[in-house]
């Protein structure tokens, strides 16, 4: 696959943008999506399937460091509170999300 320079992702509209870091979460590029993510952490755009689909997969991919770094696992948290507006979804509260907006 090839990937363009960070600028031009970041520098795409908000939907367009969403969609691309879906698609990287599709190809098991996590560590690239979620770089994107934290470079380009205010998006104004409406609820959608692709957001939620985001939302989803990063959720369970800030899951895994939970029991393998904190520090990791903190930024993860850090990460979702600042690109989705939200509070992660603590213990057992966690999979009830997840599963909701699956």
């Amino acid at each position: 696959m090839f990937i363009r320079n960070d600028e031009f992702y970041l520098a795409l509209e908000d939907q367009v943008f969403i969609q691309f870091v879906a698609f990287l979460f599709c190809n098991n590029l996590h560590d690239y999506a979620a770089s994107l993510m934290e470079r380009k952490s205010t998006l104004n755009i409406a609820d959608s399937k692709y957001l939620e689909f985001v939302e989803a997969k990063y959720l369970l991919l800030a899951k895994t460091f939970e029991t393998t770094s904190i520090i990791s696992f903190e930024k993860a948290i850090s990460l979702y509170s600042a690109f989705f507006g939200k509070d992660f979804p603590g213990n057992h509260m966690f999979w009830r999300y997840v599963n909701s907006i699956r």
